[in-house]
């Protein structure tokens, strides 16, 4: 007992002031590895500058090494104050991608290919975990009523540090050393390559225009080690086969692309977004364009269909206006899709990440969605029959030694939960 309170801290406020300290660490390092790669493009020599990083890098470790107690937490005897819940994932998602970046760093600017890959990877893991991080930092300040102007002003320096460090990044996988480089170049670069993206993506779906009513998105997202394309279409069948068919044939473009998957959202008369939309996947488009210009029925047969892909705020915050979901009656069985897309993803990461160098991060984020799908599997233990549960969980144990979880596998599982939840609504 007397080794673990050496490690724990004495109020809320100390422990909030260890974690905006290393917040702060990290920001210094966004700041000073944009120099970097800056004088790498210039072909000017380093300075100081690695020296700092790699201390910046090494204090950073050992703050997030460090067992650093909320007050209380182990104190038996003493009125505890309870940790809010998701700190494990903050620091898993957040933390430990911002960490895996750094350690990666020294790869990438040598322009090591795998290690560069997995620093990308892992960077956009770090911004697109950010949010989060800083409103669960948030929340424990209002409650509290403490730090509040210094969270705030972490969460710009972390919004814009974080933008710059990536579009450095970027330009620099992309662009060799040049005497006549400026660091202003990198922002009209980004601006300018994010732009063609996004026309290229409108372009390759204008043919959904002569038909349907489309609002495109102002930007596009990642999930992990994966990027997506969101699209909004008013009054879309998703029930009619033969509609999504011809809908699916007019997207036949987008799969030249550079992005893994197009999102389709849906929209009623009143505005208001259905929960679930669909993933539609490059390989999907690819073989349906084959199959219609060879005329291979036998091929589109054997198409499975894209998957159901929930609604998030990270989807709807990539267009312009603000939209509001849709409540559909509770079911209980709200949770099980989201454990069918974890267990997707976990065979997509065996997939992707095949590679010997790839083990240690795929190991990272496979124990991720472990840990995910248990908490949800608690979740829902109380609210589905005993015969469901125990055949979502088997599924999990198979997924988990070796059974892949494709699309085909993930249609199978969400046309099951879709019975099993009307059955639930007409009870």
């Amino acid at each position: 007992m007397g080794i673990n309170r050496n490690y724990e801290c004495d109020s809320i406020l100390e422990w909030l002031e260890y974690w905006f300290s290393t917040r702060k660490n990290i920001i210094d390092l966004f700041q000073k590895s944009v120099a970097c790669i800056c004088k790498q493009l210039e072909e000017k020599p380093l300075g100081s500058l690695a020296t700092e990083i790699d201390s910046l890098r090494i204090e950073m470790n050992k703050k997030l090494i460090k067992e650093f107690r909320f007050p209380y937490k182990d104190r038996p005897f003493d009125e505890k104050a309870k940790i809010p819940e998701g700190f494990s994932k903050i620091k898993s998602d957040y933390f430990q991608s911002t960490r895996n970046f750094f350690d990666q760093l020294a790869g990438f600017l040598l322009r090591d290919s795998n290690k560069a890959r997995l620093a990308l990877i892992n960077l956009r893991a770090t911004k697109s975990s950010l949010v989060k991080m800083q409103k669960y930092f948030e929340n424990i300040a209002d409650e509290q009523g403490i730090l509040m102007r210094k969270h705030y002003e972490l969460c710009i320096l972390e919004e814009q540090n974080l933008q710059n460090l990536m579009m450095a990044c970027l330009y620099y996988n992309e662009h060799q050393p040049s005497k006549f480089f400026n660091k202003y170049q990198i922002k009209s670069w980004y601006k300018e390559n994010f732009k063609n993206a996004m026309e290229k993506a409108k372009q390759a779906l204008c043919g959904l225009l002569s038909d349907h009513f489309v609002i495109f998105p102002e930007k596009y997202y990642y999930n992990g080690i994966l990027n997506f394309y969101p699209i909004i279409v008013h009054d879309l069948d998703m029930t009619d086969g033969t509609l999504l068919i011809e809908f699916f044939c007019h997207c036949t473009p987008f799969a030249e692309l550079d992005y893994d998957y197009l999102v389709v959202v849906c929209k009623n008369d009143h505005d208001k977004i259905m929960p679930s939309g669909l993933r539609v996947s490059k390989d999907f488009l690819k073989r349906l364009k084959i199959a219609i210009n060879t005329e291979d029925t036998k091929l589109a047969e054997q198409l499975t269909s894209p998957f159901p892909e929930e609604v998030t705020t990270q989807i709807l915050e990539c267009f312009e206006h603000q939209y509001e979901v849709f409540s559909p009656i509770v079911t209980g069985y709200e949770e099980i899709d989201r454990i069918a897309e974890l267990l997707w993803a976990f065979s997509k990461s065996q997939e992707e990440l095949s590679d010997d160098s790839d083990t240690e991060y795929r190991k990272y984020i496979e124990n991720n969605y472990k840990t995910e799908i248990s908490s949800l599997l608690r979740t829902v233990e109380s609210q589905i029959p005993q015969t469901d549960l125990s055949e979502i969980s088997q599924l999990c144990n198979d997924v988990f030694n070796g059974y892949t979880f494709d699309d085909g596998s993930f249609n199978s599982f969400y046309n099951k939960l879709i019975v099993k939840s009307l059955e639930q609504i007409q009870h």
